[in-house]
């Protein structure tokens, strides 16, 4: 989705992942305060070897300890009530997918398309299988449910959802937010490259940097025998009797 300015999506509301954030006065140009200001948030940011430590490191300036180390999201009463009625047709448990992201595996490779086809495939028959992405940037053709939505929308489905699976993205982050039980795929040689022109060195730390403990993390390197497939429907069918007997409609 073309981004307008910072904090921006083009035909969106400005900044939508602060909407409803009750812990936000106002939002303010960061060059107005000062031209460098950017540069230097920037600059101690990608000293962090893990994301959380952002959020701890925060908290210690005021001598407190954070009650989690995971992103904080907000939504309106009327947009969980919309997710609801809108996967109101769908038998649960909901499987959210997203199989998509700046680093997930390109064509050629199993988890391009295979995988998740064969994942989808030994699933459908006990769960609802949704998947969310920009829907200006293709489509694999996965037989899933869809639905065009805005970035809020996208993140009131999956906060509606019971559980996600998903590669390394911006919509893993919101998932964690929401504290949904959550495997993350990790394309280590993608993931490497992007973050390697960040900081010499950098790459190799991607996966620590980025990957939080709650989440079942699972990396895929040479898996030719379907090795993360077979491990993330063992989680699944864990998190699913938990949750309960599928009931088709």
């Amino acid at each position: 989705m073309p981004i307008d300015d910072v904090g921006k999506l083009e035909d969106e509301e400005p900044f939508p992942i602060w909407a409803g954030n009750p812990f936000i006065n106002k939002i303010v140009n960061a060059d107005d305060l000062g031209v460098s200001i950017v540069d230097a948030i920037s600059a101690a940011h990608e000293q962090h070897c893990h994301f959380a430590h952002v959020i701890e490191n925060i908290c210690a300036e005021h001598g407190v300890v954070p009650r989690s180390r995971r992103p904080s999201l907000f939504l309106s009463e009327e947009e969980c009530r919309q997710a609801l009625r809108l996967l109101s047709d769908l038998p649960r448990p909901i499987l959210c997918v997203h199989p998509y992201g700046t680093s997930s595996p390109g064509e050629g490779h199993p988890w391009h398309r295979e995988e998740w086809l064969k994942l989808i495939a030994e699933v459908s028959d006990r769960m609802s299988v949704l998947e969310v992405g920009l829907h200006r940037r293709g489509d694999k053709g996965l037989p899933t449910r869809r639905f065009r939505t805005t970035l809020r929308q996208m993140m009131a489905i999956v906060w509606a959802s019971d559980m996600f699976v998903g590669f390394d993205s911006s919509v893993a982050h919101v998932a964690t937010a929401f504290a949904k039980p959550a495997v993350v795929l990790w394309e280590p040689i993608g993931k490497t490259e992007i973050d390697r022109d960040v900081q010499l060195g950098l790459g190799a730390a991607a996966y620590a940097r980025w990957s939080y403990p709650e989440n079942r993390n699972l990396i895929l390197l040479d898996d030719t025998q379907g090795d993360v497939r077979r491990a993330t429907l063992d989680w699944i069918e864990s998190h699913r009797c938990a949750i309960g007997p599928f009931s088709p409609r």
